[in-house]
């Protein structure tokens, strides 16, 4: 009987790890680099004073209040004709004394044809993808 189980175990977990098809992770696209700075230093950034307010898209222990009304913006032209476009806000709020940055991200990946399991083209359909985030920062 433990041989029946241990047969079953195995080739359940054959069907689950044969299920992956792409990358490695769900939502790629939020690993792209937001910011020329951070992917020049490595794509990371852990601690930089930058005056660069992009870098806290990476890490937002870098929103200072220093950065108050600023604005950034990145254009990216990937290959295959992918755009990113980036957009963030920082406002510091000196009654609570929390800086908060608001941004989105835009991925335009072009028209694809569209084509049924024989072949027969259907049309084009256009993809795209814009995440938001928020983030806040209280100093201590």
């Amino acid at each position: 009987m433990k041989i029946f189980w241990l047969a079953l175990l195995s080739l359940l977990h054959g069907i689950a790890c044969a299920q992956v098809n792409g990358g490695e992770h769900i939502f790629e696209f939020l690993r792209l680099s937001q910011s020329p700075h951070i992917t020049a230093i490595g794509g990371i950034s852990v601690a930089n004073p930058s005056k660069d307010i992009m870098l806290s898209t990476a890490n937002p222990a870098l929103l200072r209040p220093e950065f108050h009304t600023n604005l950034g913006l990145n254009y990216n032209i990937y290959y295959a004709g992918t755009r990113v476009s980036n957009l963030l806000y920082a406002h510091h709020s000196k009654q609570i004394q929390t800086t908060f940055g608001l941004g989105v991200q835009y991925l335009d990946y072009g028209s694809f044809k569209t084509t049924d399991n024989i072949g027969n083209e259907l049309g084009p359909v256009k993809q795209q993808i814009r995440p938001f985030h928020l983030a806040h920062l209280d100093r201590i």
